[in-house]
């Protein structure tokens, strides 16, 4: 099996960027939940408790929730009520909920994409008055969001809890920025993990985080997970597990997001381990696009790089890693003998969503098997999350306005 690169440690940048965050739906103008005008429900349309919130809890309210990632709350048949045109326009434009992948894309759980019937119920929802619900309604899923400081988290039979043994001071900044923490794990024999829970500590500062597994011999043992803004714990594959060793450790990626206010964050991450050895041990193959240059005024600049699978492995999950100057990512799986699959087809690339695929079905990978990555980048000012300014051609690194990509498969292969 190919083994991955080590990769530099991310350090702080300063970037300009314009801040898309996680909510991109508007507040408007509210309208009462006892405003007369609202015509009453039909006897066989939709309504908020049979049509409309099963959608709004799965899809929505994961960020939308008070305190949470999104800057405004959709937990409440009132709260959607107020905004409901302007959900209705991002629902119809594909701007929420989010999700990157393309239809081209292998089949990933939890895959947030809304089918025409779905939004065209919302549609006819909004139209008739948004009708049912009564006031203070409000739908039952639970998120960090809504957790008291202090209470347990999902992972509540978590074996380890390792905690960033100082405050994060996060300023006060227009750029967004990645910040780094390494968390030694305090092993005394071997171990192996099957779900990490983090705690980034402000979800609306720090949009998503990379879990990485660092070896004590200095390596790089692989992205493990992504917590990512709705997302609830990273649980490993049933039967699978990732090895950790005495003297390894974990390092965090904070992705920091631009704010005017200062805040502090202690990121804390709870580990779950298995019993025993599991029947499959997961890996990380990695495929990098390595010391690219991307030109100045490069609208579509294109790079391809490939590994090859030297075992038989399955894939269970694809984390795709670029930085603001990326627009498009393409994983393709070309196996000996057989025509090549796509396994993520990224048109758009916002690092603002970054997070992990769990594929809903494993795919092998017979030995041979080529994984082939292509990035397009964008260096010009029709890119609007370009940071350089005047335009300058732009080389690999670990910096945020540095040009970046990779893309993580986690493998599990038989013990």
């Amino acid at each position: 099996m190919s083994s991955p690169a080590t990769s530099a440690d991310h350090g702080f940048a300063q970037a300009t960027f314009l801040l898309v965050g996680a909510a991109l739906l508007v507040v408007v103008g509210c309208r009462g939940a006892n405003d007369p005008d609202r015509a009453p429900a039909p006897a066989d349309g939709p309504t908020w408790g049979a049509s409309i919130e099963p959608t709004i809890r799965v899809c929505c309210s994961p960020c939308h929730r008070s305190g949470g990632a999104a800057p405004f709350a959709l937990s409440s048949a009132d709260e959607v009520r107020r905004r409901s045109r302007k959900i209705l326009s991002a629902l119809r434009s594909r701007t929420m909920p989010p999700w990157l992948p393309g239809p081209a894309s292998a089949a990933f759980a939890g895959d947030r994409r809304l089918d025409e019937a779905t939004i065209e119920r919302f549609a006819a929802w909004v139209e008739a008055g948004t009708p049912g619900g009564e006031p203070g309604a409000r739908g039952t899923a639970e998120s960090e969001a809504t957790r008291a400081p202090g209470a347990p988290r999902p992972l509540g039979d978590a074996d380890l809890v390792l905690t960033v043994d100082r405050d994060l001071a996060l300023d006060a900044s227009t750029d967004d920025r990645f910040v780094d923490v390494e968390l030694p794990l305090p092993l005394e024999r071997r171990a192996w993990i099957e779900a990490v829970d983090v705690d980034r500590g402000d979800p609306r500062r720090v949009e998503h985080a990379l879990v990485r597994l660092l070896r004590s011999d200095g390596t790089n043992g692989g992205v493990i997970a992504m917590a990512a803004a709705g997302r609830g714990p990273w649980i490993a594959p049933a039967g699978s597990a990732w090895p950790a060793a005495p003297g390894d450790r974990l390092a965090l990626r904070l992705f920091v997001v631009a704010s005017p206010r200062a805040t502090r964050v202690r990121p804390q991450m709870r580990l779950r381990l298995t019993d025993g050895p599991p029947a499959w041990t997961l890996r990380s193959l990695v495929v990098d696009v390595g010391a690219v240059t991307v030109p100045a005024r490069e609208a579509a600049y294109r790079v391809e790089a490939s590994i090859e699978s030297r075992e038989t492995v399955d894939v269970v999950e694809v984390i795709p890693d670029a930085h603001l100057l990326c627009r498009g990512v393409r994983v393709t799986i070309d196996p000996p003998g057989a025509a090549a699959t796509t396994l993520l087809d990224i048109a758009d690339w916002d690092l603002h969503w970054q997070e992990g695929y769990r594929l809903v079905e494993p795919l092998p990978l017979a030995p041979g098997t080529r994984i082939v990555g292509t990035w397009s980048f964008d260096n010009t000012r029709d890119n609007p999350r370009n940071p350089h300014v005047p335009l300058v051609p732009v080389s690999a690194g670990p910096r945020i306005d540095e040009a970046r990509g990779s893309a993580w498969l986690v493998v599990r292969a038989r013990r």
